[in-house]
């Protein structure tokens, strides 16, 4: 991936992503009801986390350049699959995962070991106190981390028509994405893990009904997940451009929970579907040990609050019409729950200055999301001519909220709402060889 801002002056912003990799994946029928599965990957990763230099000559920014980090990745895993009796079905297997953190690399040393440190008095985190820096030039290996994932599902019939089925899953993720943005953007980073920066590792279970009545099939299950190593940023954090970012993360705890219900038509004229979550996912940060414990302490005074991601209502309606024989006319519309926003509460006067004062950490939301798309195609020949409008009643909805003081009288403030389109039309020919 590779991403460029280029405002209009001033100055260039530019970041990416580069991987290499090679995957196997093999699948062997032992018996009419058994088979097996396994496979393997490889990948190298290279991250650029940004580079920024001045346009003209009348900007004070000086050019500068994060260094990329380097790493490389490797997985295993191994599957079983047989049918017991005639109704019960179980699915079983290990993957093994691995990521090593490599040269070149820039080796910081904190006091106490500690590159972000809670400061009692004033009840946040705070960036370590950097003692020295090492650069290493070759591509040893820094650290590695790794660990093994079991999963395990099964379904039991009930009937010809209906199931139940249950899962366990266990999860690792080294690739930690580093935003104190609510919407996905170009200055996203996405940062490997390291010496201060460990991998996040979650356990999930599920539980699921699924049914199936002439042309309609549905399906409810609900689900609960535990996470370690969650990621988040200290108060005031400055994500984009900063070499040093351990000193800027916290690690926590995380959980998520819901019911998902999916509902689908797949024949007759007038086919679709129909899915609804309700769900939350909340983390929270107390303050670790070597950081300076107090009672209380920690991002939002070391309670749970919502996930930067969180959604308790997300709603998909999708319908597909034969119109005619040689036309099809689809829609979608979309709902969910505004994400989750930290805004500020009140102000006050410091030496003549406005400073704002914050709630509690993702303690407000972005209005609700919704909006409705509509495409018309129509078959010619081997090929198919499509038409169509994403977003049709131009509902802008806000993909993040900013607050700020008016230009002409700094005592109003007055919240600045960001959205990314309105409404798009498309044309699209697709010819199928």
């Amino acid at each position: 991936m590779d991403f460029r801002l280029e405002p209009r002056d001033s100055a260039r912003w530019s970041a990416s992503i580069a991987s290499a990799s090679v995957k196997v994946d093999e699948t062997f029928r032992l018996t009419d009801r058994q088979s097996l599965e396994f496979g393997g990957e490889y990948i190298d990763h290279e991250f650029r986390p940004g580079a920024i230099a001045p346009r003209g000559d009348t900007t004070l920014l000086r050019p500068r350049t994060i260094p990329t980090r380097y790493g490389t990745s490797i997985a295993g895993y191994l599957g079983h699959e047989v049918e017991v009796g005639s109704r019960i079905g179980v699915r079983y297997g290990l993957r093994y995962a691995a990521f090593s953190r490599n040269g070149p690399y820039t080796r910081y040393r904190y006091a106490n070991d500690a590159p972000v440190v809670y400061n009692a008095r004033l009840s946040r985190y705070e960036p370590g106190r950097l003692l020295d820096s090492t650069r290493i030039t070759d591509d040893r290996q820094i650290i590695r981390y790794d660990g093994w994932e079991p999963r395990a599902s099964m379904r039991f019939s009930l009937t010809e028509q209906s199931s139940l089925k249950a899962s366990y899953a266990r999860t690792q993720q080294f690739l930690q994405l580093v935003s104190n943005t609510n919407s996905p953007t170009p200055l996203d980073v996405w940062e490997p893990v390291g010496e201060f920066i460990r991998p996040q590792q979650a356990d999930q279970v599920a539980l699921g009904y699924s049914t199936r009545r002439g042309a309609y099939e549905f399906t409810a299950e609900v689900y609960g997940k535990r996470a370690q190593n969650v990621v988040d940023y200290i108060d005031g954090a400055d994500v984009v451009l900063n070499p040093r970012l351990e000193t800027l993360l916290v690690q926590g705890e995380g959980r998520a929970y819901g019911l998902e219900l999916f509902l689908r038509r797949s024949t007759g004229r007038l086919s679709g579907w129909a899915s609804y979550t309700l769900a939350r996912a909340e983390q929270r940060f107390p303050v670790p040990p070597r950081a300076g414990a107090v009672s209380g302490g920690g991002v939002n005074g070391g309670r749970w609050y919502r996930s930067p991601f969180d959604k308790t209502h997300n709603l998909s309606l999708v319908g597909v019409w034969e119109w005619k024989p040689k036309w099809t006319v689809s829609s979608t519309f979309l709902f969910a729950t505004g994400l989750p926003a930290t805004l500020p509460e009140s102000r006050y006067m410091l030496d003549g200055f406005l400073v704002a004062e914050y709630g509690a950490r993702n303690g407000a939301r972005l209005p609700a999301y919704h909006r409705l798309d509509l495409n018309f195609a129509r078959t010619m020949g081997r090929g198919e001519l499509q038409f169509g409008f994403l977003n049709l009643y131009n509902r802008f909805n806000a993909q993040a909220l900013r607050v700020r003081q008016r230009t002409n009288d700094p005592l109003v403030t007055e919240a600045v709402q960001t959205s990314i389109f309105g409404l798009v039309p498309s044309i699209n020919y697709v010819f199928r060889f």
